[in-house]
Formats: structure tokens, sequence, C-alpha cells
């Protein structure tokens, strides 16, 4: 499906984005975008996240958003600045 493969391709270049800050207190994912014979595969290394150790985001899609640690909160704020990316609302609404 075209609209997938964009979706798979966009994910990559927004990891790519957020390596390019260079932060270090940011840890990302392995990430592999795989074209072959017509068919894109999106692989990504299984992080051990759950709802107790998640510190920055969501574990559920959404329905909860942990910020538990001041220091990831003002790397990604930096991340933010960098990459020219203003603060909003996110969850269920």
């Amino acid at each position: 499906d075209y609209a997938a493969a964009k979706v798979a391709g966009h994910d990559l270049k927004g990891l790519q984005c957020y390596m390019n800050c260079d932060i270090s207190q940011l840890k990302l994912p392995f990430m592999a975008l795989i074209d072959y014979r017509g068919f894109r595969v999106l692989a990504m290394s299984i992080l051990p996240i759950n709802k107790e150790t998640i510190v920055y985001g969501s574990a559920d899609a959404g329905g909860h958003i942990h910020n538990r640690c001041e220091r990831i909160a003002a790397a990604m704020k930096r991340a933010a600045t960098i990459l020219n990316l203003r603060s909003h609302v996110v969850g269920y609404g």
C-alpha cells in the first residue's frame, strides 16, 4: 500500500531528525527501512518500555502522557527548539 510505505519513510525521517539534534540525553531506537522486491518493511528494535519504566511520552497510544524526568523534558524542549517545533496538546480529548 502506497500510503503505508510513505508513513514508514516519514517515521525514519523523524527519527533521523532527532538523531541529528545530537542530544546525548535522548536515547533512540535502532530503525531500518528495507525495500525488497516491491515490499517495504520498517524494522525497529523492541524497547523495554512499560508504564513503570517510561519517563516521557506514552506507552499506551496517548491514553496516559508521562513527564516524570525534568532532565529528559529539558532535552526534549531543546530538541523541539532545534527542530522548530512548538508544544501542543496530545492525548485523548
